[in-house]
């Protein structure tokens, strides 16, 4: 193929992602959908199951294997930086002694439960799937996948109901971004069991992985932090984005911590996250570093892998009896993990059912978190492209319906709020 021809594919394959996932996005939110899911469908409609259905050879001209491979590059690099702003949004500085102890047990109600039960569905059923790792790692992986939660998402969420800074928003935002940090770390683990060689493999990719962590919060957190409080201070008061030098220093870090991660035997991805945890917790450098970078993350960076992700994605296979009967038994273990789990936890801390039901809605959705597990599953060889569309298909099930059941936990208290004029900020503790 020629440059130029190379060049009017990708252009046209990029206009078509772009414009669906604007197109898609929207009309999720029309439906009362969080905009991820429409984004995720746009992704999925690309493929081979509706696209490429309808209109293989049209498909197979724009999407071949040269853009695919391009798009791959592409949607590592978005990850990458994706997951540098998840990073920089966690900030456990902010949880108040009252919530911590709350926050506490659900995470750990969020997290464990989800995980042993994916675990034991996993290495129940197998047998049932041709993928190129052991029981072990596979069970693993599910297990992780079963309790990831979609910090990103629910951030969001919680910011459009006005209810962030209640006690409840502080206690599902913390308590997500603690599940989410736990199932990386256990992610890490079952990528260095599975690229193993022996022990050496793992002490490698173990103390590697720790010292990207020492690097960053000891030596690039504080000269980042000498850069925004003395040698940049007065230009990132006075304009509205950040000095070019810092900004273009911190994305050279991303994607070197990017590159790190990934010859550690771990996932490109980990490389932003880590590096996003270390940086300065300072509010104004950290609102402009996020307005810098969100806006072509999330409109040119993300549809490219929700894009890249859908062209992988063949639900036409997933069409039997037994297949459709273990997706069923995925997604009833996810449910009764997460979100019966969580609201008992919060129902047992003294939350009135209508708050704990609400909270245990958003911990059980995956939003694009399990899409990207999903991902790192699939090209490290620990699922197969059938493990692949299935866990695409809870992701989307999962977080679509988070809003309703959300909304619908909350339509007596919401009917309240909104009689007395008042924002939803009496999501607090039961009397």
């Amino acid at each position: 193929m020629g440059q130029i021809e190379l060049f009017l594919n990708i252009t046209v394959g990029l206009i078509m992602i772009i414009l669906l996932a604007q197109l898609f996005g929207s009309m999720a939110q029309k439906v009362g959908q969080p905009r991820v899911v429409g984004e995720m469908i746009s992704g999925i409609f690309l493929g081979p199951t509706f696209f490429g259905y309808l209109l293989p050879d049209i498909q197979g001209q724009i999407f071949n294997n040269e853009t695919i491979s391009i798009l791959f590059v592409l949607s590592i690099i978005a990850l990458a930086f994706y997951m540098f702003i998840v990073g920089l949004e966690i900030d456990f500085s902010k949880l108040e002694k009252s919530v911590a102890r709350h926050t506490f047990f659900l995470s750990i109600a969020g997290f464990f439960p989800a995980a042993i039960t994916g675990f034991l569905v996993a290495f129940l059923l197998y047998g049932n799937f041709v993928v190129n790792s052991n029981s072990l790692v596979f069970s693993l992986f599910i297990g992780t996948a079963v309790a990831m939660t979609a910090f990103p998402m629910l951030t969001r969420i919680l910011e459009e109901k006005g209810i962030t800074h209640t006690k409840v928003g502080t206690l599902a935002l913390f308590s997500a971004s603690i599940i989410d940090v736990f199932c990386w770390i256990l992610l890490a683990v079952v990528l260095a069991l599975h690229k193993a060689n022996g022990y050496g493999s793992v002490l490698f990719t173990f103390f590697g992985l720790l010292l990207l962590v020492i690097v960053g919060y000891f030596i690039i957190r504080p000269i980042i932090q000498w850069m925004i409080t003395t040698k940049f201070q007065n230009a990132i008061k006075d304009n509205e984005s950040l000095p070019p030098v810092l900004f273009a220093t911190i994305l050279s870090l991303i994607l070197l911590y990017a590159i790190s991660t990934e010859v550690l035997g771990l996932y490109a991805v980990f490389g932003g996250f880590v590096l996003g945890v270390c940086m300065p917790r300072k509010k104004l450098f950290q609102k402009k570093l996020i307005a810098s970078m969100e806006p072509m993350v999330k409109v040119f960076l993300l549809p490219i892998f929700f894009a890249y992700s859908g062209l992988k994605t063949q639900f036409i296979g997933l069409m039997n009896p037994s297949i459709i009967s273990i997706i069923i038994i995925l997604t009833i273990a996810c449910f009764i993990s997460k979100y019966g789990a969580c609201t008992l936890t919060m129902r047992a801390m003294g939350y009135s059912w209508r708050t704990s039901s609400s909270v245990g809605s958003l911990m059980n959705a995956k939003g694009l978190m399990e899409l990207i597990l999903a991902n790192v599953g699939l090209s490290t060889g620990i699922i197969s492209e059938e493990v692949f569309a299935l866990l695409i298909i809870i992701s989307v099930i999962t977080t679509a319906a988070a809003m309703p059941l959300y909304n619908y936990s909350l339509t007596k208290e919401s009917r309240i709020l909104q009689k007395n004029g008042s924002k939803p900020t009496s999501l607090t503790q039961k009397n």
